[in-house]
């Protein structure tokens, strides 16, 4: 089963705004926030998402989840634009406490996204572990950007910081494991 999970610190969270805020309960999220519109089934906005939501039951919450690899393309004269693919290490933390006292996790999966016509990439932090507090995609096509759909920032908690827009964002496998060098091996 590997190491325990640590109580999640949402106290990041508090400082946001509330249109991006999101409802937790359990671990889970309620809805996922989209800029100032929340939508309830985030199924509709990311391509592939039921290959995440078959694992979980639902689309997690990212807190904790560890950054394994970013790949940046710049696309070429097939592609629209570039893309960065992000693989990352994503679990279920559970009700249920370990002797030690941390929490049991479980559903590791490898997750690869697939964020479409990148542009404005802010990339900070790369290390050994790249935990991140979560994955915020915000809806920005009502502010009529030309080919900009979302901002997007994987908010660090140790490692990895990273913000960007994008046309679209895809769910491109979900494998089951833990990967190499985790702290949850």
């Amino acid at each position: 089963m590997g190491r325990g999970c640590v109580q999640p610190d949402l106290s990041a969270l508090l400082g946001r705004e509330k249109s991006e805020l999101r409802v937790l309960s359990a671990g889970r999220i309620k809805s996922f926030a989209l800029g100032i519109n929340i939508i309830s089934n985030v199924e509709n906005v990311i391509g592939g998402s039921d290959k995440l939501t078959s694992v979980f039951g639902y689309w997690p919450s990212f807190h904790d989840a560890e950054v394994i690899e970013i790949v940046v393309h710049r696309g070429g004269e097939d592609a629209s634009g570039p893309t960065l693919t992000a693989t990352i290490h994503v679990f279920e933390m559970t009700n249920e406490v370990l002797a030690k006292g941390s929490y049991v996790c479980r559903h590791h999966s490898l997750v690869s996204l697939r964020f479409h016509e990148v542009q404005d990439l802010k990339l900070d932090g790369f290390n050994h572990q790249n935990a991140i507090m979560g994955l915020v995609v915000k809806d920005v096509s009502g502010a009529q950007l030309e080919r900009i759909k979302f901002e997007v920032s994987f908010d660090s908690a140790f490692g990895v910081d990273a913000t960007f827009s994008c046309f679209s964002v895809e769910v491109v496998s979900v494998e089951s494991g833990i990967p190499n060098g985790s702290i949850y091996a």
